[in-house]
């Protein structure tokens, strides 16, 4: 399927069993923020000012959180109903990226990305349920690309610092530990049934694009 101008940057199934998809809206620059039925068919579609969205998951209210950032480069986290309606929009500083959100435990949302100008540090931001900041840590040089929360409680982040990073931190964002895999990029993270971990990205390293490498499966 196909749904005119924009790119397509996140999706994940709905408890009803469609589809949901953030992007960008290619006419006019903005969030976008799309629902289907199972087989792809577009069932409502939402755009919401010049932002940019990175990543999308349903709420246990059914609703839908999208991070991303808008055109000033602020950090933003969009919270909608299931029908796609604004609930609430929280800008979560200057010069950040939020590139993936998860719902936690507690109903609040954890968050990864980057934050500063130029000199990238990678962020996690950790907010309650209506997307007040409970605690912020940044970890040096590099960036953040996905986070899940961990069965310990924790979070576990892909991302790069010039070399494939996996940072491993306790349910306060305390680091743990801190691993590099060689140059290039992790892009996806998800801990496995035995504990560990599953990283995809790619490998070799350009200006933060693909390099000249490969596509890049990690299991650690």
């Amino acid at each position: 399927k196909t749904f005119g101008d924009g790119w397509g940057y996140s999706a994940q199934q709905t408890v009803d069993g469609g589809f949901i998809v953030t992007g960008i809206d290619g006419e006019n620059g903005d969030v976008l923020l799309l629902k289907t039925d199972g087989q792809g068919n577009e069932e409502w579609r939402k755009t919401f000012g010049d932002d940019w969205g990175n990543s999308v998951q349903q709420t246990v209210d059914g609703g839908f959180i999208v991070s991303g950032a808008d055109g000033d480069w602020y950090g933003v986290l969009l919270k909608t109903d299931g029908q796609g309606n604004e609930e609430w929009k929280i800008n979560c500083g200057e010069k950040s990226w939020l590139s993936s959100v998860q719902q936690a435990v507690d109903d609040g949302f954890i968050v990864a990305g980057r934050d500063g100008d130029g000199d990238y540090v990678l962020l996690l931001l950790k907010t309650d349920g209506q997307g007040n900041e409970e605690w912020r840590k940044t970890f040096g040089d590099g960036s953040g690309s996905s986070v899940q929360q961990t069965v310990d409680g924790g979070f576990i982040v892909t991302g790069y610092d010039g070399d494939v990073l996996l940072l491993k931190t306790d349910g306060q964002g305390n680091e743990e530990w801190r691993k590099n895999f060689g140059d290039g990029r992790g892009n996806s993270v998800q801990q496995t049934v035995d504990g560990g971990f599953i990283v995809t990205g790619h490998v070799g390293w350009q200006d933060d694009v693909v390099g000249n490498g490969g596509v890049l499966l990690l299991k650690t």
